[in-house]
């Protein structure tokens, strides 16, 4: 449990361990989109049971990119912003983690709907036009901006799940005829605008890292070889570090794992995650149903990521790294129910239906 549990240096960030909270949608943003006394609560509790890099819920850049105007989301949309989540990333600083913020998607513009491409799933929505993608690039600088002046600590850009910019980095959702849509660069082109952008915002003060499919689980998506050649490019643009996701809505591999109950195994993303960390130079945060630290210490034994991250686990042991530490290595209670996701889909705030 050495290499799990000793301090380890990551993209620049002194980490008291390998162990990384995924980021993870609370629903506990006050009415102005900012911490609410819950949230403050719930990172202070986390940071205290020792985990080494602690990733927000996704925190738009732009609340009119919102799904629904009443979201609980986060927002980085104004200065106004910055006190209230230097408070945040003070609750973890001041007990002893790191804090990264989550760049989430834009699925409104102007209003309206929209994705790279138009695609027969939803009609709805309608293509972004290449002056669009410059003003959303634009946003995401100048929210990572004003993230470093919160203090956080690195940022990270959302582009997995068939959320939009995952879209935009599949074949299977990306059919774009100009600069954004085509050849692996091309698609790639949107997410290594974002990371110069954020670089030279932040006078490259905060590491960059992207959650991306290493896998779509669909026809024609993104295989293993499309995610290695879309991390090189991403790397040549100031990449740090990737977390390694897969999946998307109707997908046999969804955000919550295997679409089929009976296909559920622990660390069903692991054999995909640790051939990309075999042929990329930048680190690997490998996610996706771990739950036994026997597991996890293998795989940092055996270099197939450089950290390991959960999320569904932390709803209901947000200490459970400290109970570990402490010697209690039973696997993480977390049962992968799914039922956290019930309170999510009824917008109310998230939380284990089994914790005692």
């Amino acid at each position: 449990m050495t290499l799990l549990l000793n301090p380890v240096t990551f993209c620049g960030l002194e980490l008291r361990n390998r162990f990384v909270r995924s980021a993870t949608m609370e629903n506990m943003a006050t009415p102005e989109r900012l911490p609410s006394k819950e949230l403050l609560e719930l990172y202070e509790t986390m940071a205290k049971g020792q985990i080494g890099l602690t990733i927000t819920s996704a925190v738009r850049p732009d609340r009119k990119w919102d799904l629904q105007p009443q979201g609980k989301n986060l927002c980085l949309d104004s200065d106004d912003s910055i006190k209230p989540l230097r408070e945040l990333t003070g609750r973890v600083h001041d007990n002893g983690g790191k804090i990264a913020v989550q760049l989430g998607s834009f699925f409104r513009f102007g209003g309206e709907l929209v994705a790279p491409s138009r695609h027969s799933n939803n009609k709805e929505q309608r293509e972004l036009t290449s002056a669009e993608i410059k003003q959303i690039v634009a946003g995401y600088g100048i929210a990572a901006e004003r993230s470093l002046a919160a203090g956080f600590d690195a940022v990270q850009i959302n582009a997995a799940h068939g959320f939009p910019l995952s879209q935009f980095l599949s074949p299977a959702y990306n059919r774009r005829k100009d600069e954004y849509g085509g050849d692996t660069e091309n698609r790639t082109r949107i997410i290594c605008e974002m990371t110069s952008r954020i670089k030279q915002q932040t006078g490259g003060g905060l590491p960059v890292l992207v959650k991306m499919n290493v896998m779509d689980f669909a026809a024609g998506g993104i295989t293993v070889d499309d995610a290695v050649a879309m991390v090189k490019w991403m790397a040549r643009h100031g990449l740090d570090a990737v977390e390694a996701s897969g999946g998307g809505v109707g997908h046999a591999m969804n955000w919550l794992g295997p679409a089929k109950r009976k296909d559920w195994t622990e660390g069903y993303l692991r054999p995909y995650t640790r051939e990309l960390k075999s042929r990329i130079d930048v680190p690997v945060i490998m996610v996706g149903g771990l739950r036994s630290i026997d597991m996890m210490e293998e795989v940092i034994t055996k270099a197939e990521a450089d950290l390991v991250a959960m999320s569904r686990p932390f709803i209901q042991e947000p200490e459970l790294i400290k109970r570990w530490r402490d010697g209690d290595r039973s696997p993480a209670k977390c049962i992968s129910c799914n039922g956290c996701m019930d309170k999510f889909f009824a917008n109310e705030p998230v939380q284990c239906i089994n914790r005692g």
